[in-house]
């Protein structure tokens, strides 16, 4: 896996070529984390990764840190449109 462009590391498991094995293989400020099952490099595992303008992990997506991930999550009488807390429409 050595030669493998954004691979390098070698699952034994599963013998396939993944992005990390461990969050320390992690070295980008924006994925930091590794989700160890699938190998890859992610944003945040749960909420307490995120910061307080972004407070929410979206776990069952993008694994990034977003300003909400349902209605409830942002100030009435804002919904959230694509992760973002956005006004109602008119």
């Amino acid at each position: 896996c050595s030669g493998d462009i954004g691979r390098p590391y070698c699952n034994l498991a599963t013998d396939i070529c993944v992005q990390c094995l461990s969050s320390q293989d992690c070295t980008s400020a924006d994925k930091p984390d590794c989700l160890v099952g699938s190998g890859i490099c992610v944003g945040c595992e749960a909420d307490s990764e995120c910061p307080s303008d972004r407070p929410y992990c979206d776990v069952n997506g993008t694994h990034a840190c977003v300003q909400c991930l349902t209605n409830a999550d942002c100030p009435a009488p804002q919904v959230c449109a694509l992760n973002i807390c956005t006004p109602l429409p008119s």
